[in-house]
């Protein structure tokens, strides 16, 4: 399984250097325009990424009372079992 994913990263990085290569070939002004593409995509991935761990954080907090809820029934339940109530 691990292999073959990193087989399709390598795939994915072959095909995007090629064609980042054969677009700077045809049309050379481009070189000029994909360092600023770069740049873009660092500084949004950034900013998701940030965004998404808060978005995580908040569903696991809130989610917590539930899950200790749940939780308790479940090592409750033997308990409860054993005096037959």
């Amino acid at each position: 399984m691990f292999n073959y994913s990193v087989g399709g990263l390598y795939v994915a990085t072959y095909l995007l250097i090629s064609i980042v290569v054969i677009a700077i070939w045809v049309v050379p002004w481009v070189a000029i325009i994909f360092p600023i593409i770069l740049i873009c995509v660092i500084v949004l991935y950034k900013l998701v990424i940030d965004a998404t761990k808060e978005v995580s954080r908040i569903e696991s907090v809130s989610k917590s009372p539930l899950l200790a809820f749940l939780s308790e029934t479940i090592s409750g339940s033997s308990t409860i079992r054993a005096f037959s109530r």
